[in-house]
């Protein structure tokens, strides 16, 4: 398996290589092709392992976006948002149960 080194230099490399603004593209690309895998899995027209692909572009992807915009700003974020959705979760468990879990 490979180390996060390695797969930081490789997508450093593939940004340098394609530029920014071609990764930007390749990733909404990507992005695209998760949601028709997603669409056509739920239809039963695409297997996990289609959908696994295409999870494995779009973290490819995403990472490379990371590094290009700010790999601090975008954990910042993820941890902000992270604890919104645990909130949002603890506030709906009281609504529907008073946090007992079923």
């Amino acid at each position: 398996m490979m180390g996060n080194s390695e797969r930081y230099k490789i997508l450093l490399n593939a940004l340098q290589w394609y530029s920014g603004p071609a990764q930007i593209d390749k990733a909404e690309e990507e992005c695209a092709e998760l949601i028709v895998a997603l669409k056509h899995f739920k239809l039963g027209k695409a297997t996990a392992q289609d959908i696994i692909s295409e999870i494995a572009d779009v973290e490819i992807m995403s990472k490379q976006m990371q590094i290009l915009f700010g790999e601090d700003a975008v954990r910042k974020e993820i941890d902000r948002k992270l604890e919104r959705l645990q909130k949002r979760i603890n506030a709906e468990k009281k609504l529907n149960n008073d946090g007992k879990d079923n």
